[in-house]
């Protein structure tokens, strides 16, 4: 299951919450080519990993079929 993920109060979290079998969560965010984070996005993402939390950051329909790729494997 992948959900549009929304965080009024918090600003930068990413896009989608991607909910795998066996508690596997991805934290995904999409940008168009040629598109950067924000500053906050880059902090949400640090604190992700930091947590040991899983983290990408998909750039285009092919960046987004390899990860569910990845995912499913």
């Amino acid at each position: 299951m992948a959900y549009k993920f929304v965080s009024p109060s918090n600003r930068g979290v990413a896009d989608r919450l991607v909910v795998l079998p066996q508690g596997v969560v991805w934290f995904v965010e999409v940008k168009k080519e040629g598109g950067r984070l924000s500053t906050l996005q880059n902090i949400f993402a640090a604190e992700m990993v930091k947590l040991q939390q899983n983290i990408s950051i998909v750039w285009s329909k092919e960046d987004v079929d390899d990860l569910i790729k990845e995912m499913t494997e």
